[in-house]
């Protein structure tokens, strides 16, 4: 699946998300290091990328994928308004809401 189009870097980092995004639970360093089969420091490093943009969350022993939306609101080519909404998943405070 590798062209030469394809950034490697950006190609691990979407590998990465897409373990988190399957697991049923939050996933430790080491289980990431051996489901990916990269490097300890490659999947260090990704992580601590992807955390730094709050693309996942850590615990001290976890990573856990965050999920979220952008808002974004322009008007005659000016930004009106700019907010990351989380989203929880599963959605139990919804359904409580709604009723």
């Amino acid at each position: 699946m590798v062209d030469g189009n394809i950034i490697l870097s950006v190609a691990k980092a979407m590998e990465l998300l897409q373990a988190l995004s399957r697991a049923e639970k939050p996933l430790t360093l080491a289980e990431l290091t051996e489901c990916s089969g990269y490097p300890k420091s490659t999947v260090f490093g990704l992580l601590t990328t992807m955390r730094a943009y709050d693309v996942i969350t850590q615990t001290p022993e976890f990573f856990q994928l965050f999920m979220y939306v952008r808002i974004v609101v322009i008007r005659n080519n000016n930004l009106i308004f700019c907010h990351w909404l989380s989203l929880d998943f599963p959605a139990t405070s919804m359904s409580s809401e709604s009723a």
